[in-house]
């Protein structure tokens, strides 16, 4: 299979200047949107094919009418829509692929919401949690989707450090991401190495931990956890896609020195970054 690069499969992340604030009746049309997710949700009972990406491109293209280029809007449009689909899903019994389709609009919630993370102001990210509690009136599931949230503020951290020590940051495909449990794709044009990387985040006061799963033996694979194994596997895939090499690493950068909804790493946080990427090098140059 021929190899490509990665760069046009993925979405490629950058980091906000000025970023706008929502409008003031984003709340109403919130509202709108999650009216739409309901009666779009029905439609998937009568759908027996796998979803794909593709087949929310018309929605795609009336968010982004909608949000008129405020970036942070149409991925708030987007979460509250795909949220509501997930949701309605969530209270039936699904037969497989039902299950697969909940699984790959869940994986698109979780990468809308890390483009939310990143682009929008933090003010209004400080008010998001309440609205959408209010707006979709999540009742019991509400811990559930706040954890969800948490991960994703904590992937825009880990993208927003990558970038800020001159990385290239991509979100990968959906399918990727829920089938081999890659979150985020880093690289420097200027090393011949990138990273696939699973991003965690911890209410700790160790500001960054790392596990690297490179070079490991077919005995040593056997005995990890299920995830992990699939993580393995999945940047095993990736390699055979891609051109050049790809590490698989396992990122986790303690949240309690960011304020709650910020995003921006302070200085700690950065040359603690710093030194993980400078000891992944000296394991690179001791092993390749």
């Amino acid at each position: 299979m021929r190899k490509h690069r990665p760069v046009g499969a993925y979405v490629q992340l950058s980091i906000p200047t000025n970023p706008r604030p929502l409008p003031n009746n984003a709340l109403e049309v919130l509202r709108d949107i999650i009216a739409s997710g309901m009666l779009y949700a029905s439609s998937f009972w009568r759908k027996r094919q796998q979803l794909t990406e593709q087949d929310f491109a018309e929605h795609v293209s009336r968010f982004k009418d909608l949000s008129d280029g405020n970036e942070p809007y149409f991925h708030l449009l987007m979460v509250g829509f795909l949220e509501t689909i997930q949701k309605e899903l969530k209270k039936k019994n699904l037969h497989q692929i039902k299950k697969r389709n909940c699984f790959m609009i869940g994986g698109m919630v979780q990468r809308e919401l890390t483009q939310m993370c990143l682009t929008m102001c933090e003010q209004d990210l400080e008010n998001y949690p309440t609205w959408l509690k209010f707006v979709i009136q999540f009742d019991d599931d509400f811990e559930v989707w706040l954890k969800d949230y948490r991960g994703a503020l904590g992937a825009a951290r880990l993208a927003r450090l990558c970038m800020q020590e001159g990385l290239k940051v991509f979100l990968p495909s959906v399918f990727i991401d829920i089938q081999w449990r890659i979150d985020l794709i880093a690289h420097s044009p200027k090393e011949p190495f990138g990273m696939c990387v699973q991003a965690k985040s911890s209410r700790s006061d160790q500001l960054v931990n790392y596990r690297l799963f490179h070079h490991l033996e077919a005995e040593k694979k056997e005995e990890l956890q299920d995830n992990d194994r699939l993580f393995v596997d999945g940047v095993s895939f990736f390699r055979n896609q891609n051109i050049g090499l790809w590490i698989p690493i396992e990122i986790t950068i303690g949240d309690t020195v960011y304020e709650p909804n910020e995003v921006a790493p302070p200085q700690e946080m950065r040359k603690s970054f710093q030194e993980l990427l400078a000891s992944v090098r000296e394991i690179h140059a001791t092993t390749s």
